[in-house]
């Protein structure tokens, strides 16, 4: 899977990362992680949720065996011009009320663990 982040202006502001011109109902997986370099937040556009899952599993398995990965943290955000929290953009949710990862579980197995994430 070949994923493309989302050229974003780079401000100090957390809005600011976000598309400039973004459409009702445009969704955003983002990713937080950390290593022994930094801290990183990445944003990934998607057509719909089903993809959204898709790329966090990605990025999950891709990341499960970097040991120089402290911690790393996933979600989908929706735009909805009506919501005045970050500019229109607030964490998605399914008509259950569910986020993204209330509908994920991933399970990776490693050589020394098992990591479940739900």
């Amino acid at each position: 899977m070949k994923l493309n982040k989302l050229k974003t202006e780079t401000t100090v502001r957390n809005e600011s990362i976000r598309p400039v011109a973004p459409k009702e109902g445009d969704l955003l997986v983002w990713h937080f992680y950390e290593d022994r370099s930094g801290q990183y937040f990445h944003l990934y556009q998607v057509p719909n949720p089903d993809e959204a899952m898709k790329v966090i599993d990605y990025l999950t398995k891709q990341q499960v065996d970097d040991e120089e990965i402290n911690m790393n943290c996933f979600g989908l955000e929706v735009y909805s011009p009506s919501h005045q929290w970050e500019n229109g953009w607030e964490e998605w949710s399914n008509d259950d009320g569910d986020d993204i990862m209330a509908l994920i579980v991933i399970i990776v197995q490693t050589d020394h663990d098992i990591a479940i994430i739900a």
